[in-house]
């Protein structure tokens, strides 16, 4: 059991250095394309428009490339990055989206870290085993699995996982809401709350200009209401939090106004079932009311900063109203069920 753990933890960690590898190529995609819509709406600046437009769709073609090159990079370090990145590109092509980029990732590491060991070749053809064989076999391996055996199983999938989001955003917008801010926060940022994102940013692809996307803006808010409350909570109720957890707790407020979630994984482990259940709580009502004021949002990422661009955040006031009554109601249950606690310990 503790190797099977073991293995998990580290499964999870490549697809987290995977992620990490993402967020640069989105955020520079969003920010430069919301630059665009506002050297063309703003400025009628067209040529200017046209060249921010350009770095926005290369960014964002990038995305998952970059997840599953950084998850094969992860496992099998430099040997992992042309299988990876091919896999990547073919989840752009399959659209399988989050979910064929993290197998591929997979499928590209592992392959090439089987290589790395079982290949045995003399040692004066250890530069064509690294930088030919290697890469070749372990791209064809990865290609063909994808292609042969995972890859209509992963578009059905995604299919009826979008399908489904997006047919309750026709008809109940504020479930919709709910939905995103529970995946947001329910694994503290994991697989599930990374999937609820992915969703929320192949909705950036079909705007037009000057739109914004209501389901970004929910993913958004949801995953900014985490920090911000743990940071509240810890300022209000510090005796109710570890002395080393309130010292540290001022970068929560740096990290979750940047929309950084996965801030709080370090401390809300310590006591997982008296502060997640606030999360929960704040996110979904968050998110449902970004739904209900039919707030938007244009760019991937960027908190506060996303808000102070002209343009990025439709019904910009409203959006954060509805952040502050999430932090709120995070903030009261968590010292609610750590008051609770205290109490106990004390009886």
């Amino acid at each position: 059991m503790g190797k099977f753990k073991q293995n998990a933890n580290a499964m999870y960690q490549h697809l987290i250095v995977g992620i990490g590898f993402m967020i640069p190529f989105v955020v520079t995609g969003g920010i430069a394309t919301a630059l665009s819509f506002l050297s063309r709406d703003a400025f009628q600046l067209e040529v200017l428009a046209d060249y921010f437009e350009k770095i926005g769709s290369l960014g964002m073609l990038l995305m998952w490339p970059s997840v599953a090159g950084g998850m094969a990079y992860s496992i099998a370090k430099k040997p992992g990055l042309v299988a990876g990145c091919l896999a990547g590109f073919l989840a752009t092509e399959m659209n399988t989206a989050f979910f064929g980029a993290a197998i591929g990732g997979y499928l590209a590491g592992y392959s090439v870290l089987l290589l790395v060991n079982y290949m045995k070749l003399p040692e004066n053809l250890t530069v064509l085993k690294n930088n030919i064989l290697i890469p070749i076999i372990s791209s064809c391996v990865t290609v063909f699995i994808l292609l042969a055996v995972v890859g209509k199983p992963l578009i059905l999938f995604n299919e009826m996982f979008t399908s489904f989001l997006n047919g309750m955003s026709d008809k109940s917008p504020i479930l919709l809401g709910a939905v995103i801010g529970f995946m947001m926060i329910i694994d503290l940022a994991g697989p599930i709350g990374k999937s609820a994102y992915f969703f929320g940013v192949a909705t950036l692809s079909d705007l037009s200009m000057g739109e914004t996307s209501p389901v970004m803006a929910a993913v958004m808010i949801a995953g900014m209401v985490p920090p911000l409350s743990l940071a509240l909570a810890m300022l209000i109720g510090k005796k109710y939090f570890p002395k080393e957890d309130v010292s540290e707790s001022s970068m929560l407020w740096v990290l979750g106004a940047t929309f950084v979630t996965e801030s709080v994984i370090a401390y809300t482990v310590k006591d997982l079932f008296r502060i997640l259940p606030g999360f929960v709580l704040g996110c979904m009502v968050a998110s449902s009311l970004s739904m209900y004021f039919n707030c938007g949002l244009s760019l991937p990422h960027g908190g506060v900063f996303a808000m102070l661009i002209p343009g990025a955040v439709s019904h910009l006031v409203l959006y954060i109203v509805a952040l502050i009554i999430g932090i709120i109601l995070s903030t009261l249950v968590i010292i609610l069920l750590k008051k609770g606690a205290n109490r106990s310990d004390k009886i």
